[in-house]
């Protein structure tokens, strides 16, 4: 199938029998193939000359699932979501859900709105707007869109009372930051109407109203869902602990470890999750101290494995560049990166172009290009579009220094030849002859 998508045959495959294809692959869990398949359609060549369709019925979240969940490809699952959010064929009423939270789990805000708006009316509305998951998802997307944009606008304010800001794009940007709250709180409001009365929504439902109070900064509604509970003599359980701490952590991850310390004298032994929960956000608050105090107690505590998504986020923030960036501190910080990369499965949310772009830009700062083609290579490679810009300048920034370290003599020569060939980079033929020339001297 894949080579009869190549223009050059002058075939065009019918519509009827790609969403076939799709779907006997889902039926017998052929995910690479329907992956290589869709991957062949969605190139400049063949798009150029077809448009072939998307996976359709059941296929088209099976195949999302993959994407997002087992290869984190962003450059297809994006293709996928645009296709979904554009095309005219309905996503099947009991999959709408799970396909909105997959987009907004990778990030897609533009398709994720799109999608959320499409199918959050008409008789099977409530598939979309009463499901817990997907209204975390999208309102945890977008109220981290409003917290970034809204931090960028206060660092432009002052640059903008000394006439150095264009006032077309502020304007653009408090617009934009309006526009993500409004939307994360409609979602919200939807979620809670679809749910009421309170008195009769279940433990779960109301767990994930509070959630979404907190993300979005209003403690006083979401004690109010756990008052609920506690009336109904329903016993907040460990998740619903995790929920409050969260929301705690957030506004002071230091108060929450004070918390999980208190918790722990009355025998409340924490979790994975709740110790994690409040790493996560010291690490986001930036607060490594209290990083490095509560990995040191983990073990005191009986918590030997953190989640997926606590070590993404530790690993973020521990190889970011900052001004007072200590150089032997980010070597053991790079180190350690590449130590949970390497203990963690492929489909584990650590293994992520954005975390590997992260890394190889910590290498390269350390002047270390062959730590950086590992994060590129173990991360990168494969999961985005090869043509993209900032890939193409990410490439280049290794190639460059893989090129320097060999002709300085501090890097093997065929080694150094291999990781620029994977890199696509073969130079000019006068760099090809000269880097040649230099190995056979070697």
């Amino acid at each position: 199938m894949c080579q009869l998508t190549d223009p050059s045959h002058g075939i065009t495959i019918p519509d009827r029998t790609v969403r076939l294809f799709y779907h006997q692959a889902c039926r017998l869990r052929d995910s690479e193939s329907a992956q290589l398949f869709y991957s062949r359609t969605q190139s400049l060549q063949v798009r150029a000359t077809i448009d072939y369709p998307p996976p359709q019925g059941r296929s088209l979240t099976w195949l999302m699932a993959h994407l997002v969940d087992q290869k984190h490809d962003v450059h297809l699952a994006r293709c996928l979501a645009k296709q979904a959010a554009t095309r005219s064929e309905p996503i099947f009423p009991y999959d709408r859900a799970r396909f909105i939270a997959l987009t907004a789990s990778h990030g897609f805000a533009t398709e994720a709105r799109k999608l959320w708006e499409k199918y959050s009316v008409g008789s099977a509305r409530d598939h979309v707007i009463g499901n817990a998951a997907t209204m975390m998802r999208v309102v945890s997307l977008f109220a981290q869109r409003d917290s970034r944009t809204r931090a960028k606008l206060e660092m432009l304010k002052s640059l903008r009372a000394q006439g150095r800001v264009d006032e077309t794009e502020y304007e653009e940007l408090e617009r934009k930051q309006t526009h993500y709250s409004q939307f994360a709180h409609h979602v919200l409001r939807a979620f809670h109407d679809s749910i009421m009365p309170m008195e009769k929504a279940d433990h779960f439902s109301l767990s994930a109203l509070a959630r979404g109070y907190f993300v979005l900064g209003h403690m006083t509604e979401g004690l109010r869902c756990f008052r609920t509970l506690i009336r109904r003599k329903e016993i907040p359980d460990t998740h619903d602990i995790n929920v409050a701490l969260s929301a705690m952590a957030q506004r002071s991850p230091r108060a929450a470890s004070e918390m999980v310390d208190k918790m722990s004298e009355r025998g409340l032994r924490p979790d994975a999750v709740t110790l994690g929960t409040v790493l996560h956000q010291a690490v986001v608050h930036g607060d490594l101290e209290l990083v490095n105090e509560l990995l040191d107690r983990a073990p005191e505590l009986g918590v030997k494995k953190f989640s997926a998504k606590t070590i993404a986020a530790l690993i973020r923030t521990s190889v970011t560049i900052g001004d007072e960036t200590d150089k032997a501190t980010l070597e053991e910080n790079v180190q350690r990166a590449w130590d949970m990369i390497q203990s963690t499965p492929e489909s584990s949310v650590v293994h992520t172009p954005n975390i590997g772009k992260r890394c190889l830009l910590a290498s390269l700062h350390l002047d270390d290009p062959v730590m950086a083609f590992n994060f590129w290579e173990r991360l990168v490679f494969g999961k985005t579009e090869w043509k993209d810009r900032e890939q193409r300048f990410q490439r280049c920034l290794i190639s460059d220094m893989i090129r320097k370290h060999c002709q300085a003599g501090r890097l093997d020569g065929g080694r150094g030849r291999a990781m620029l060939l994977k890199l696509g980079d073969r130079g000019t033929d006068h760099e090809r002859n000269s880097f040649t020339l230099w190995h056979r001297r070697e």
